[in-house]
């Protein structure tokens, strides 16, 4: 192991031995200097994904060429690596993140690794297509809900269509459609917790 260790004669032996007489010297010694933990010998793949509602995980993956033993990895939120954020990273990202994830990695007898990579889980595009040459005869009721349902929205996952995300629309220019007239309908945001 990395250290520095004390070396010393301490007697003569073989068939010749009362020939010699051994000489006080003083100790020799020498030192074991820590190795380097090389590019090759691990990696660690970051996270480069849209929104599906999955997991994903920045991954550590020792070589399986490395002879080194017992390489762990820590996770930090900066580069001064001040803020352990290891646990966070092992939990893994579901919803959208875009971050860099600075590392750590360490075995005994070896220099520290650092690096760093990229953990990025971008937003999933939703869609809006209209429904066209809709026309309802006036009945003094508001039109408005029986038009959006004919609106198709496309791009939202089927675990947030329960109300986690949802397209809000509203009239241009008027707060409600019971009269004669033609009306515009705009999508004006996204709401839910998964918005």
């Amino acid at each position: 192991n990395v250290g520095t260790y004390s070396v010393a004669a301490t007697e003569l032996s073989g068939s010749k031995k009362d020939n010699y007489s051994l000489t006080t010297i003083t100790k020799g010694s020498f030192e074991i200097t820590k190795a380097d933990i090389k590019d090759s010998d691990f990696s660690v793949t970051g996270i480069d994904k849209t929104y599906d509602g999955n997991n994903y995980k920045v991954t550590f993956t020792p070589s399986t060429a490395t002879s080194i033993t017992d390489m762990t990895i820590k996770y930090y939120s900066d580069e001064t690596h001040s803020t352990d954020i290891t646990e966070e990273v092992n939990k893994g990202y579901t919803d959208c993140v875009d971050k860099t994830v600075y590392y750590v990695v360490s075995a005994p007898n070896y220099d520290d690794k650092s690096g760093s990579v990229a953990a990025k889980i971008a937003k999933k595009n939703v869609s809006v297509t209209w429904a066209s040459g809709e026309e309802y005869e006036y009945d003094g009721s508001d039109k408005l809900a029986t038009y959006l349902g004919k609106v198709t929205v496309e791009g939202i996952i089927e675990a947030d269509k329960s109300g986690n995300c949802k397209v809000e629309f509203a009239l241009s220019g008027a707060t409600e459609a019971k009269n004669v007239g033609t009306y515009s309908v705009a999508a004006t945001e996204l709401s839910g917790s998964k918005k």
